[in-house]
């Protein structure tokens, strides 16, 4: 599989401004990652600005995730994922489709769940059966679309954005060890990451 270098770093939502953790380089997977489309990055601001915003209401710095604040954030995941999908270029878009698909069907799912007495048990059993009840034989297709537009935002609009940037930590619920709350906390991955899923 082709591969292409790009400089990637991570943020930890909180009520503050993220700051950005010492940028990596590292490979992405498949082609080079096309060219931003004028006023994305801008734009792209003021959206994911207004969805962390609804997102911090609920947040308290230093606490673990509970429940409530995960489906928070999934949902916001889910509606800043659909946003960018629709204006990346064509070709990141068709190949994020699937993803899209998969996150739309976890907000769907959340949504229907008490957001005041969700818990992360019933969380994680929305995501494993979200995941693997997808198109996805085994969930490695939708990871490395998770990479790559993960990367295509950290390359083009730099670091501070992570709804998009832990879209793939929801892969992380094939392991069974994982602490309660490393789902979308931006630190979910097992071993050393550079932000965007990736293996540093």
């Amino acid at each position: 599989m082709p591969v292409t270098t790009a400089v990637v770093t991570t943020v930890v939502p909180s009520t503050s401004r993220p700051a950005p953790v010492p940028t990596t380089t590292s490979v992405v997977p498949g082609a080079p990652l096309p060219e931003v489309p004028p006023g994305f990055c801008a734009e792209l601001a003021v959206h994911s600005g207004d969805l962390m915003s609804g997102v911090e209401k609920i947040l308290s710095d230093g606490d673990p995730l509970d429940g409530p604040t995960l489906r928070a954030l999934l949902i916001a995941s889910r509606d800043l994922l659909i946003w960018t999908a629709s204006r990346v270029p064509v070709s990141l878009a068709s190949e994020v489709g699937a993803l899209v698909g998969v996150y739309h069907n976890i907000g769907a799912e959340l949504e229907r769940l008490d957001p005041g007495t969700v818990t992360e048990v019933r969380i994680r059993g929305v995501l494993f059966t979200s995941v693997f009840g997808s198109s996805s034989t085994d969930g490695i297709d939708l990871e490395v679309a998770a990479i790559r537009l993960a990367a295509f935002v950290n390359n083009s609009c730099g670091p501070g954005y992570p709804l998009l940037t832990s879209l793939g930590d929801i892969f992380a619920i094939a392991r069974p060890d994982d602490e309660p709350g490393a789902v979308l906390d931006g630190t979910g991955a097992s071993e050393p990451t550079t932000g965007d899923g990736q293996v540093g």
